[in-house]
């Protein structure tokens, strides 16, 4: 696809883009008239020591000098996932698989990276909807399997973790550690406690196959294919829309044993 769109990789593993010293990921495409494509990849926010904070939004107008592109010239987009709609997809799973009714324990992503933040803002947006559903206990589980493990053990020394009966894991590692907590405290994963979880990676879907997580909404990061489509439309000229949100899905247990060998992440 880049062979037959003349594209050229200029500039490689360049981390984020640096605006008044803060970093910020994203994947947005700029397009001049000469059919420069700027294509910036997912990187690392610095303040997160490397930590997952995936495809922030980026919203800016760049003065690319060195191409000598005007602002008036540019054809920007915003591509990427829709973290708000994330957090409402794994709400609505939520209500669906207790019929409303929930004590929910949340591991809370990385605290102030925009994908804990949005999560959090649309899974709540649903439980305003539901007033069977209430959060008990949250704490950051900073999008890691050992810290999730590690804030579910604490959960279950609460008083009042006989009353959880749903996790809601901002991201799959997290539920995943969670799921080992479960398991070392006598509790069935999946069943005595519903795990909802965001990303859709491979270990989500083995879990799901034996029953100890019951959906995983997507985050998709195999973005090749509906980018390079924007790229074609850009430079046919067409119209582009100003924000392009990843093709993304939400998976249940059910499904599972017939995704899981189609996972490539």
């Amino acid at each position: 696809m880049p062979e037959e769109l003349a594209l050229e990789q200029t500039f490689r593993d360049c981390a984020a883009v640096q605006f008044d010293q803060r970093a910020f990921a994203s994947r947005t495409l700029f397009v001049d008239g000469a059919r420069d494509q700027l294509l910036s990849r997912t990187a690392f926010p610095s303040d997160q020591d490397g930590r997952i904070g995936r495809r922030n939004e980026l919203n800016l107008v760049h003065h690319l000098s060195q191409t000598h592109t005007r602002t008036d010239d540019v054809a920007e987009v915003l591509f990427g996932s829709d973290f708000i709609e994330e957090g409402r997809r794994a709400g609505n799973e939520a209500v669906k698989l207790t019929d409303g009714k929930a004590n929910i324990a949340e591991l809370v992503g990385t605290v102030g990276s925009a994908p804990a933040i949005d999560r959090k803002k649309g899974f709540e947006e649903v439980l305003a909807k539901n007033p069977g559903m209430k959060i008990i206990l949250s704490q950051s589980g900073d999008f890691t399997r050992a810290k999730g493990k590690e804030v579910m053990e604490a959960f279950l020394k609460t008083p009042n973790a006989k009353d959880i009966n749903l996790l809601f894991a901002h991201n799959d590692d997290m539920a995943l550690g969670a799921i080992q907590a479960m398991e070392e405290a006598g509790i069935k994963p999946g069943v005595d406690i519903k795990i909802v979880s965001i990303d859709g990676v491979k270990g989500a879907f083995e879990a799901m196959k034996d029953g100890k997580l019951n959906v995983t909404v997507e985050c998709n990061p195999l973005l090749g294919p509906q980018l390079f489509d924007l790229v074609e439309a850009a430079a046919a000229k067409k119209e582009v829309p100003k924000r392009v949100v990843t093709q993304e899905g939400v998976f249940e247990q059910s499904q599972a044993a017939a995704e899981l060998p189609k996972r490539q992440y």
